[in-house]
């Protein structure tokens, strides 16, 4: 009887040992796939940023007048910069179109230079490395049509891209001041407000060759003292703004008709005795006021390329803007 309980127990202890190994392989499978596919995963959010990165600084640069200018470079630095080990390879760089490029990232061991990603446990299952990638495109072009987050109209008598701060006055529609526009015409100069002054996002959908409605109103219009506001903190003042070339009518029958797109950076402003910013102490405005007196706002133009969503591509570029936009 001891006999074959001793065989059984030796039976019983052999299945216990086939069993933990089972187990043991499966507890090393599911490893593998929790730590690698981390790895994995959080690799390819590193790729992803980088190509987009790579992609709209890309855009940037072909925006420029000189145009595309070492675009393997940028792809190289910006992909190596969003990775942790300042590591990835620049598997594809193509431009499908004149005003567009896509960038394709893949993985790059930094202290192999292998060009793949090493993984922790899945070679205990025959898998040492895996390739990830990401790609991103982007677009780049003079603006046509798009968002003017400030909803004013710049007579194109105020444009000069000296670099200097300018005092832009605000002119009612049928102004008597004016100056020769485009084509000699005779256009009121400062700025003025546009759209219908209700929208509680202040933003104003501007298309050049068209007409737009004046807002006449003597308040800022909509919620554009949010706007304004959040331009008092943000680093980046600089927006598009839509230059006109003709006014028709007065009052709220007035239109102006929109040439182009310009890149205004706004340094200060006074629209109102309430909505004001750095419009007395010429601290960063070359010592340009506008008293209450006043109604206008200070900045400078700029050539400048907006990452600002939403424009479509097919304007005049005499007024030095242009933008860049993910497209994938």
């Amino acid at each position: 009887m001891r006999r074959v309980m001793d065989r059984l127990c030796h039976e019983a202890n052999g299945g216990i040992s086939v069993m933990v190994a089972l187990l043991l392989v499966i507890l090393l499978g599911t490893a593998a796939i929790a730590v690698d596919a981390g790895a994995m995963y959080a690799e390819r959010a590193e790729l992803q940023n980088g190509a987009d990165a790579a992609a709209l600084a890309i855009a940037q640069e072909c925006a420029k007048p000189v145009g595309c200018v070492d675009a393997a470079g940028i792809a190289a630095l910006y992909a190596n910069e969003n990775a942790k080990d300042g590591a990835s390879n620049v598997a594809d760089l193509t431009f499908p179109t004149a005003n567009a490029v896509r960038v394709q990232l893949s993985s790059r061991d930094a202290d192999s230079g292998a060009g793949s990603l090493a993984l922790s446990f899945a070679p205990i299952l025959g898998i040492d490395d895996t390739t990830v990638g990401a790609r991103a495109g982007a677009r780049w072009g003079v603006p046509l049509s798009g968002p003017a987050t400030l909803p004013i109209a710049i007579s194109p008598c105020e444009f000069t891209e000296d670099g200097q701060w300018h005092l832009l006055r605000m002119k009612e529609p049928g102004s008597t001041s004016a100056c020769a526009g485009p084509a000699g015409q005779n256009v009121p100069g400062g700025f003025g407000w546009i759209g219908n002054g209700n929208d509680s996002t202040c933003t104003e959908f501007v298309t050049a060759g068209n007409t737009i409605a004046s807002d006449p109103g003597g308040n800022v219009a909509g919620g554009c003292e949010q706007v304004l506001e959040d331009l008092k903190t943000n680093p980046n003042k600089i927006m598009l703004l839509p230059v006109y070339d003709q006014v028709t009518g007065t009052g709220s029958g007035a239109t102006y008709r929109i040439r182009a797109w310009a890149a205004f950076e706004v340094g200060g402003w006074h629209l109102s005795p309430s909505v004001k910013y750095n419009n007395t102490t010429g601290t960063t405005t070359g010592g340009l006021t506008c008293t209450p007196s006043c109604t206008g706002i200070i900045g400078r133009f700029l050539t400048y390329t907006t990452l600002e969503d939403g424009f479509q591509a097919g304007g005049s570029s005499e007024y030095g803007a242009s933008f860049a936009s993910l497209t994938e």
